[in-house]
């Protein structure tokens, strides 16, 4: 296998992994869902979800690698043990042994050179085409949708930016403007972030509702969040699991943030609130791609409604709880995103962990290159290689060298030359080489003797 190919195969195997890790993290937030619905506040519901974003997002198996118990491969002590150890482990580990395609006598050569299936490829073509096209849909959407705003336009009115300022700060005020082509007020902008409003007239209390929603929106940075959401949508678009994620996130959003409004406003103040939705509802002619209006649907418009008439004050243990199964659900995440860098097998009393972490990768890279560079330096002999690197402190400290070749005969220039190719890949001294050799007629009978 090429490292090309070991780098496609480990992408893959990291998208999948992802992808079921945030997969099964949902479901479970889904089945809870009913019954946490209106026993704990909607921003912990809106939180709650940060963990899934995050195991779609992040190889958590490779940021985090549990210590694992065990001890690593033992290194060989003679010829036989070697050859024992390598037809056992050929199996479970084809990567650590490559042999030539045939036997000398014609015979069909054991398959334990590493293969790459071709449906990986494919699906790594397909992955690959399939996100490309999906974030660029989304940008070009985003950007003429943007575009098409900064035509129209125009800056609020001296009152306007008066009570912006009022209810932000004059250091943290968002820019605030009309614009004929908004069908409901949105906030746009990560760095430079900007309110822009239908072109009409709005009393002050429609507009300090209007302008409390998306003020907290930018503050709580949900406009990243959404961003988050539309590379989620990209890496996983082969997983429907993923929209309907998208879908509840906005849903639980926009839940969160009329909460964080209407527990600073009085009856009254959350009554009036409660009519701008039903004000921007009744002018919204039609959706835009990658906005945060302050409504989505009718449905979603009832229910954020009726969480406004029934809010109530959450007493402090019911915080705490919602905090404790926050970091659950992240725990949680973790575990079942590294569970999979521990897998330790057994081969006759002799333990072999493997491990996922780069610097297990790095060396198994370098085992794989060392391999085929021995085996490319005399085809014409060499009929299979085995390498075993050990390490100390990050660092390659020795290396075991098993060569099967067909006369089984190895003069001391020869050794000398592979000890040299092995130095060379390895930045190793020759006295931390251990070489050694069988012929393919010994080796394989060998294998033919197994029961």
């Amino acid at each position: 296998m090429s490292v090309a190919e070991e780098y496609v195969m480990e992408i893959v195997k990291l998208i999948l992994a992802m992808t079921l890790t945030g997969s099964t993290v949902s479901f479970f937030l889904f089945a809870i869902k009913p019954i946490i619905k209106n026993k704990l506040p909607k921003a912990f519901q809106y939180y709650m979800w940060f963990p899934v974003i995050m195991a779609f997002l992040l190889p958590l198996s490779q940021i985090v690698a549990i210590p694992a118990l065990g001890s690593p491969a033992m290194p060989m002590k003679s010829t036989q043990d070697i050859a024992q150890w390598i037809v056992d482990k050929a199996s479970v580990q084809p990567i650590d042994f490559l042999l030539a395609p045939q036997m000398e006598n014609g015979q069909e050569a054991l398959k334990t050179t590493a293969h790459f299936p071709n449906v990986a490829t494919v699906f790594f073509l397909f992955w690959q085409l399939g996100m490309i096209l999906f974030f660029s849909f989304q940008i070009v959407c985003y950007a003429l949708y943007v575009q098409r705003l900064k035509k129209y336009n125009r800056n609020a009115n001296q009152q306007e930016m008066e009570l912006l300022h009022g209810l932000s700060g004059s250091k943290n005020a968002p820019g605030l403007y009309k614009n004929p082509a908004a069908a409901t007020p949105v906030l746009v902008g990560i760095f430079r972030p900007a309110i822009i409003l239908p072109d009409k007239k709005y009393e002050d209390i429609e507009l300090q509702s209007i302008l409390l929603h998306e003020i907290t929106h930018m503050r709580k940075h949900d406009i990243v969040i959404k961003w988050l959401l539309i590379l989620v949508g990209a890496l996983h678009w082969f997983n429907p699991v993923t929209y309907f994620v998208r879908r509840e996130i906005d849903r639980a959003c926009e839940l969160a943030c009329d909460e964080s409004v209407i527990k600073k406003l009085d009856n009254a103040g959350r009554q009036h609130y409660g009519n701008a939705l039903v004000m921007v509802a009744a002018d919204i002619i039609r959706k835009v791609p990658i906005s945060m209006p302050m409504l989505k649907d009718k449905k979603n418009l009832k229910e954020r409604l009726n969480a406004i008439m029934k809010h109530k004050d959450f007493p402090k243990k019911t915080i705490y709880l919602s905090g404790i199964l926050l970091v659950a659900i992240l725990c949680g995440t973790f575990y079942l995103g590294i569970a999979r860098s521990l897998t330790v097998q057994k081969n006759e009393g002799m333990a072999a962990v493997t491990d996922s972490t780069p610097i297990q990768e790095q060396k198994v890279q370098k085992e794989i290159e060392l391999m085929q560079a021995l085996y490319d330096y005399d085809k014409e002999n060499i009929v299979g290689v085995w390498v075993a690197l050990e390490d100390s402190d990050n660092e390659i400290i020795s290396a075991n060298i098993f060569v099967v070749s067909k006369d089984g005969i190895m003069d001391a220039k020869e050794q000398d030359k592979i000890e040299a190719i092995a130095s060379g890949h390895l930045n190793l001294d020759a006295q931390n080489i251990s070489l050694q050799y069988m012929d393919s007629e010994t080796f394989y009978a060998q294998e033919l003797q197994k029961p």
